[in-house]
């Protein structure tokens, strides 16, 4: 029986809290965006995107430049084996050994720098983004704002997205 009584009481609280707490008094507006389109159309985005791309095609060039060396004395190496000397044979397999080596060091640390770069780049550009989409939410009155991918359905009037790519461009 008291515990029966403690809980028509909460409810008559609960219910009396509901209609004066304004979070409950005013309906959600509730927005999403795609942050797909958001990336693609984003200048500065893109821009940032094309600028890592460059970086990338032209450390390739020299990956595959030294790779194309690389190649080039591995077959001399084939050729020569059989004309060579015992002792001859091995000082060149040990030089063959440090440049790839040397390659692959190039590589790793080609890969770490451009890793570094993008995240250099493309971090500030992010957390504009994310700043953008809740600068936009707050001014147009949403209390919730999805990313379109986590929704099943959703309703084209709800897309913030060309307020925030508005948003982003003009800057």
């Amino acid at each position: 029986m008291k515990h029966a009584l403690s809980k028509v009481l909460l409810a008559a609280v609960f219910a009396a809290w509901i209609p004066t707490n304004p979070v409950w008094a005013e309906a959600l507006t509730v927005g999403y965006v795609d942050l797909d389109k958001i990336r693609d159309e984003y200048k500065k985005y893109r821009d940032a995107l094309e600028e890592i791309k460059t970086i990338k095609e032209k450390e390739q060039a020299n990956l595959d430049e030294m790779s194309s060396e690389f190649d080039k004395s591995l077959k001399q190496f084939e050729i020569k084996k059989g004309l060579s000397t015992e002792e001859q044979s091995q000082t060149e397999l040990e030089e063959l050994r440090r440049k790839w080596n040397i390659l692959s060091e190039f590589k790793v640390t080609k890969d770490q720098e451009l890793e570094k770069k993008s995240r250099e780049k493309l971090t500030p550009l992010i957390d504009t983004i994310m700043n953008t989409i809740k600068d936009v939410a707050a001014a147009n009155g949403y209390h919730l704002v999805f990313k379109m991918k986590d929704l099943a359905y959703w309703d084209t009037r709800l897309d913030i997205t060309p307020k925030v790519l508005a948003a982003l461009n003009k800057e």
